[in-house]
């Protein structure tokens, strides 16, 4: 089988920035190029003890494991690589490791039995807080390195840290996104993100909801958002203003759903003009939709540790904050209105609170209110 070129190794490694098929093709292509056994690419914080990264290619993981809960620590190549430079290639021979090396347990005991006697790496990271090594294993009938493979795989070194820098900040954002989108998911009203037109581009779970459910709210065909009357002219001409206007702040609209339910709150807010060369889409609005019907009780935890009252006290304190009266809540909690009344004095003589009013503000600016529980 012909060996991998140098031009097609280096377009793998840009390639698996975004393909990890690509990537895996160019480690094993280098491997082959110098007659290696495998590959073995690690990243471990030193500070942290924590593994980073740990690619394996054509080992045995067994065995790997095996050289990292027992050999690495009798491994003598790791102290006298510490002083070569990042980027420069380090064999066996370069390392001056003497007689030393052949007769050490390591080589003996774990690398001659399994046929992996030879190495040739390089670091391609190193800073107290993250070490990268790269390294290639040769067997017995192959060889040592030396100086001429070290060459095959110095002009690839450059290559090698640039790609990985490039997929360690692509994987940072990706867990960055996941991260917002996951919290979005959570959050307890609905949040849109229309373009210039008022075309939906993005919608959180809710949000969703809200546009299966409601009929005063809708997606319509082309996408736009569509809002029942008065709120639909007062979103239309908000989207004319195109959101550029100096100093413009959005507007608030409210959604009518019939007499016998409560409106729909809508804040339309501009967002932050950004260019895009590549595409015509680009977000320009961002709607947050509040149903006062879908409200959520501030977290009873939270309010009892919060303002250190008990459980049942707790309880009440954010129905109270939800907008209930006593009647109501003493229905809710199948407690009679004395003992809610009861329950109120003491919150009331535990906290300082002079009034319910003072109370209410407290719990809704306190943390519970953004720990909310469905």
């Amino acid at each position: 089988m012909p060996r991998v070129s140098v031009d097609q190794i280096i377009d793998d490694l840009y390639a698996g920035t975004l393909d990890r098929s690509a990537w895996d093709r160019a480690l094993v292509g280098i491997a082959d190029r110098i007659g290696s056994v495998g590959a073995l690419l690690f990243s471990v914080n030193p500070t942290a003890q924590v593994v980073l990264r740990d690619e394996i290619y054509r080992f045995d993981p067994s065995q790997m494991r095996e050289y990292r809960q027992h050999w690495i620590a009798k491994d003598i190549r790791l102290s006298a690589a510490m002083c070569v430079p990042v980027g420069e290639p380090m064999f066996e021979r370069k390392l001056d490791l003497k007689q030393s090396w052949e007769s050490s347990e390591i080589y003996n005991e774990f690398l001659v039995r399994n046929d992996v006697p030879h190495s040739l790496g390089t670091w391609l990271h190193r800073a107290p807080d993250k070490i990268v090594s790269l390294s290639f294993q040769g067997s017995c009938r192959r060889g040592p390195f030396d100086e001429r493979d070290a060459s095959q795989i110095r002009t690839l070194v450059p290559h090698l840290r640039r790609a990985l820098e490039i997929r360690d900040r692509l994987e940072a954002q990706q867990i960055r996104a996941e991260t917002l989108s996951s919290a979005v998911e959570g959050l307890q009203f609905g949040l849109l993100v229309l373009d210039q037109r008022g075309c939906i581009l993005e919608v959180n779970g809710l949000g969703q909801d809200l546009l299966r459910n409601e009929p005063a709210i809708r997606r319509e065909r082309d996408h736009s958002l569509w809002l029942c009357e008065p709120a639909g002219a007062q979103l239309r001409a908000l989207l004319r203003t195109d959101g550029s206007s100096s100093g413009h702040s959005g507007g608030v609209f409210h959604v009518p759903r019939g007499a016998a339910r409560q409106s729909l709150s809508v804040l339309v807010a501009p967002m932050p003009s950004v260019p895009f060369s590549w595409t015509s889409v680009e977000p320009r609005w961002l709607v947050f939709i509040f149903d006062p019907e879908r409200r959520v009780a501030p977290s009873v935890d939270v309010v009892r540790r919060d303002l250190g009252i008990s459980e049942r006290e707790a309880e009440i304190a954010s129905l109270l904050a939800l907008g209930f009266d006593l009647p109501r809540i003493s229905r809710r909690l199948g407690i009679s209105i004395h003992t809610a009344r009861s329950h109120l004095k003491h919150i009331f003589e535990k906290t300082g609170a002079r009034s319910q009013g003072e109370l209410m503000r407290r719990i809704l600016a306190s943390p519970a209110c953004y720990a909310a529980i469905k």
